[in-house]
Order: C-alpha cells, then sequence, then structure tokens
C-alpha cells in the first residue's frame, strides 16, 4: 500500500520490478475488496496507467491473479514450514490448522487460491510445494503416534476446501468442520 504522507513515484520513473509490486498491491487491495471480477480497465484506471501497461507486465489478468494466488499459497507454506520439527507436532498440526482457517476465512485472495489458476504452472508448483510442506507435518503427527495411521495430507486438503462452504452456510462451520476431520484423524 502506498504512503499517503509521501507522492507516490511517477508511474515512468519506476523500474519493471516496483511497477509490478505496486500493481500487485492496488490489484489486491481491489479483488479483495471488489472480487476478481474486477475488470482490468478498472483496475489499470485505478493505478493510473493504461491498459497495455498491465498487459506488458503480467500477459494476462490470469498471470495476475495467479501471481496473487501463488503469494497465499507461499503464506501457508511458510506456516507448515514454520510448525515442523515441533516437540509436539499434533498440537503443532492444530495451531497450523487454525493459523491456515483464519487466513482462509479473511481473505478473499486466500479463499480462492483453492480455485483459482489451478492450472497455471506457478500456481501448480506452490501448491505441490504448500502440499509437501504439510505432508511432512502430518508424518511428523503420525509418527509421534498422534494421527491414525492412514491420515493423509489430502484429508487436510480435502477439509480446507469444504471449510469455506460451510462457512457459507454456517458462520464457524468451517472451523468446526475441520476440528471433527483432525479429531477423527486422531489416533485414539
Amino acid at each position: 500500500m502506498l504512503d499517503p504522507e509521501s507522492p507516490p513515484t511517477h508511474w515512468r520513473a519506476l523500474d519493471a520490478d516496483a511497477k509490478r509490486a505496486r500493481l500487485l498491491g492496488i490489484a489486491e487491495q481491489l479483488f479483495a475488496r471488489e472480487g476478481i471480477d474486477f475488470p482490468v480497465p478498472e483496475l489499470a484506471r485505478s493505478a493510473g496507467i493504461g491498459v497495455g501497461s498491465i498487459y506488458r507486465l503480467f500477459g494476462s489478468k490470469s498471470d495476475l491473479l495467479a501471481e496473487l494466488v501463488v503469494k497465499r499459497i507461499e503464506a501457508f507454506q511458510q506456516i507448515y514450514d514454520d510448525a515442523a520439527g515441533s516437540d509436539d507436532p499434533v498440537g503443532a498440526l492444530r495451531r497450523v490448522i487454525d493459523h491456515a482457517l483464519d487466513l482462509l476465512m479473511q481473505d478473499q485472495i486466500a479463499q480462492i487460491s483453492l480455485e483459482v489458476a489451478l492450472d497455471h504452472p506457478h500456481v501448480q508448483e506452490a501448491r505441490q510445494r504448500a502440499a509437501d510442506a504439510l505432508g511432512r507435518l502430518v508424518e511428523e503427527s503420525k509418527a509421534a503416534g498422534g494421527l491414525r495411521p492412514d491420515a493423509r495430507t489430502m484429508d487436510l486438503r480435502m477439509a480446507f476446501r469444504a471449510a469455506r462452504e460451510a462457512e457459507r452456510l454456517v458462520p464457524g462451520g468451517g472451523r468446526r468442520l475441520c476440528t471433527l476431520v483432525v479429531d477423527g484423524l486422531h489416533r485414539h
């Protein structure tokens, strides 16, 4: 977000990386507030640039969205990586799920990260890295005896996807659904 106290640097004075960063910040705010169907010409107008500038930087709206989605997926991966190696992997897994759900329920771009641009190569790569990181945490929890032997990363990924829908049906439903899934995966 631009600092309202200092005048923004003119678009032409920015290098390509700074232009991308500025446009991503503006797009992130607009898509989060207005939804991903926000039109590119309106995005350009909001950024004070021409539509062509957007396409020179990103190639397509899909590429721009993919970059925002990758950023969110990487945030999830960081949560998973930070929890790995815990002395209490099951507790760490529960905290990770709570943190991930907080992000997922509060951030429209994080929500769409479950379904938008899935065929984009950068999104696929980021999703695989995040799934691998979550998988390490699941395996640590199983090795510690806290999860059933048949627990899989996909169980949690399905729960995250279903949590969005459960939250739409009943406020708090997403968290409850994930709690029930994790309780069901617990070794008894």
